[in-house]
């Protein structure tokens, strides 16, 4: 009645945005006939709990996550447990894990937890999203005098073509390094300008 369990992933590096399936592997005789309980976790804290019924108990900040569609829980098959996390965070860096718990029903119909199983901790990377846009300030003179005109030229390009739908925030660092607002050309073209 022995079991072991093993934790796969696709990779352990991932950009925000992305989506992330592990996959809780169970290997034992007759499992179709045996009740497990799944418990998922980050970073030691509990995300989920499944039991012989298949039901789902999440912590709160994870339910919350379910509830917009961003984590799954589920089972490709008797031994395979998925969980899922779509829209990855940068917070959701860290060490993930599952634990397998044998149950045995009782004459009650209840459960009673017998042995249980962990694998190896997965460390997980979520890395920020690069931009795909590149910048380029140009100033007409270096030093002027007073009175002078200074021209600041801002050139925004992308890979994907042109960017569309860009607001503009032009910004003055003053000596004691305080950020002063000079104008703002906003996504539908409207400029404001500070006085």
């Amino acid at each position: 009645k022995d079991f072991s369990v093993r934790l796969d992933t696709e990779r352990r590096l991932y950009t925000v945005g992305e989506t992330m399936e592990l996959k809780c592997i169970l290997d034992a005789q007759n499992v179709a006939e045996r009740y497990f309980a799944i418990s998922w976790a980050f970073n030691s804290t509990p995300v989920a709990t499944v039991g012989p019924n298949a039901v789902a108990v999440l912590s709160t900040e994870f339910a919350q996550r379910e509830s917009i569609g961003q984590l799954k829980l589920g089972k490709e098959n008797d031994s395979v447990f998925v969980m899922k996390i779509y829209r990855l965070r940068l917070e959701d860096s860290g060490k993930y894990n599952c634990r397998v718990t044998e149950r045995e029903k009782t004459s009650t119909g209840e459960f009673v937890d017998r042995e249980n199983r962990r694998p190896k901790n997965v460390p997980i990377t979520v890395q920020p999203l690069k931009s795909t846009m590149t910048l380029v300030l140009k100033i007409n003179a270096v030093s002027i005098l007073e009175g002078s005109t200074l021209k600041f030229t801002c050139t925004v390009s992308s890979v994907s073509g042109t960017p569309s739908y860009l607001s503009v925030t032009w910004q003055l660092l003053t000596n004691q390094n305080q950020h002063i607002i000079i104008a703002v050309l906003d996504k539908d073209g409207i400029l404001k300008v500070d006085p």
